[in-house]
């Protein structure tokens, strides 16, 4: 996603790397043979990295990247990947980034424990850091992550509820590490209050931004291309953009299909199939974009008040860079 549009931003490459060498060396075990193996799978299967990348251009251009910025790039990738390893035991899910799951190759206890303690080492990182701004904020990030979790659980297979929390439910659950790993990254380079506040509001609607495209992935991906089961949010019952805006335009006859088919206690392959032909139909897929559009140009427009530079350049760039991925991975 991000790789080939680093390749000019050696800085920022070494710093993931160090970021995956501290990963790797917090997840170095002594204690059992299968703490071991978990973290050989942990430290083989991290992802794009998307908001420690964020992180790290945010404190690049604003011309103070420091060690502490590291460690807590650690430290939210650590947070990031426990949630994914308690998500995908409530999901059921049995593969993340073409690989099977830690549930699937062992069990929903494993799964948990192992997310329990990369949480742990999330927090160790974070004290390692001995700043009390990055401990408070990333110490309440995880109740707001825990809490949109309980939230989500709460909205399955209810439209009123959705619709009406459904943007409370992206900011808390996805947006949120996106928002503190942006505002972190100005408190630790020593912004001024107005660029703290313009670099939270970009990880925040970039953090939305990115949501609505992995919802409407799952509708309208591959699942080659992505790695990810395609159509799991419509078999769990989650309620998401796409759907929220099919029921919106839908007729009266077809919204009353839609209300009755999230309501019953499971759904099939070929119910996601027919709600897909719907999709289809209204001109989902396009009415989505529009939304996401607009979250990339409220990105856009806040990080231009940070100083001019290759990194601001870089920053107005990956959202639409983003949003390339996403389309490159539908298949209409």
């Amino acid at each position: 996603m991000l790789h080939l549009y680093l390749e000019k931003y050696k800085d920022i490459r070494n710093d993931l790397s160090r970021i995956d060498e501290i990963i790797s060396v917090y997840n170095d075990s002594e204690y059992c043979e299968l703490l071991s193996s978990l973290n050989l799978y942990i430290s083989t299967t991290q992802g794009k990295k998307v908001r420690s990348t964020l992180l790290l251009f945010i404190a690049y251009g604003l011309g103070n990247c420091n060690n502490n910025h590291i460690l807590l790039g650690a430290a939210i990738e650590c947070i990031h990947t426990a949630t994914l390893l308690h998500d995908d035991v409530i999901d059921q899910a049995t593969i993340r980034r073409k690989r099977s799951t830690l549930n699937f190759i062992y069990n929903n206890k494993i799964s948990i424990l192992t997310g329990d303690y990369v949480f742990s080492k999330a927090f160790k990182l974070m004290a390692d850091t001995k700043s009390i701004d990055a401990i408070h904020e990333l110490s309440r990030i995880t109740s707001t992550l825990a809490a949109a979790e309980i939230m989500q659980t709460e909205m399955l297979s209810n439209f009123s509820l959705s619709k009406k929390n459904y943007i409370k439910l992206i900011s808390d659950k996805t947006a949120s590490l996106f928002k503190i790993s942006c505002k972190i990254s100005a408190i630790l380079s020593d912004a001024n209050k107005n660029l703290i506040y313009y670099s939270s509001c970009y990880g925040e609607n970039f953090g939305m931004a990115f949501q609505i495209m992995d919802d409407l992935i799952d509708y309208f991906g591959s699942s080659e291309l992505t790695g990810k089961d395609i159509g799991s949010d419509f078999i769990d019952g989650k309620i998401t953009k796409p759907l929220i805006l099919l029921h919106d335009v839908a007729s009266v006859e077809d919204q009353a299909y839609l209300e009755n088919i999230m309501k019953a206690n499971s759904r099939t392959i070929e119910d996601f199939h027919h709600i897909l032909k719907l999709m289809n139909q209204y001109d989902i897929y396009n009415k989505t974009l529009y939304y996401i559009d607009e979250l990339i140009c409220k990105c856009q427009n806040i990080i231009k008040d940070l100083p001019n530079s290759e990194y601001k350049s870089a920053l107005l760039n990956i959202p639409q860079n983003i949003k390339k991925y996403m389309e490159n991975c539908v298949t209409l």
